[in-house]
């Protein structure tokens, strides 16, 4: 019993520094603080089982080519009717009160399935692609698996 609370101890804490090293602090694991400061519309999608898909960009990278192709490929995935998510770019605040670190990212939420963390932008159209995949229930091939992003 000792034994099983010292593994379980080192596998929480070891979740926790990696939560810390791509940008998130360890509460948003803990505690759900990304949804407790969203929206009405955005947590009411989430407690409605829709996906949700939250992000963060610079304003000072509008113009750049990195940029451009996040843009594209967020709008394309966005039109494609490929997903039922809900798309929300977190304000500054909302950022803050998340505890999230980094200032471009996404995040992917959906009830009863992982969460997934990308840090910068995403510029891999694969990516959108494998986590749509996840959260309709669809065979992931290996190389969806390859594109999906960290799981918090």
């Amino acid at each position: 019993m000792m034994k099983m609370k010292n593994t379980q101890r080192l596998l929480v804490s070891c979740l926790l520094l990696s939560l810390t090293a791509c940008g998130i602090n360890s509460r948003v694991a803990t505690d759900n603080s990304i949804l407790n400061n969203l929206s009405s519309e955005t947590i009411a999608s989430y407690n409605n089982g829709k996906g949700v898909l939250l992000f963060k960009f610079e304003e000072s990278a509008i113009g750049s080519e990195a940029y451009a192709d996040w843009a594209e490929y967020l709008n394309e995935f966005k039109s494609a009717n490929k997903s039922d998510l809900l798309i929300h770019e977190i304000n500054n605040q909302e950022k803050e009160a998340s505890n999230i670190a980094t200032n471009e990212f996404t995040v992917f939420i959906k009830r009863g399935y992982p969460s997934y963390f990308y840090n910068g932008y995403i510029v891999e159209p694969q990516v959108y692609t494998a986590v749509h995949k996840v959260y309709a229930e669809q065979e992931l091939s290996d190389i969806d698996k390859s594109f999906l992003p960290e799981e918090l």
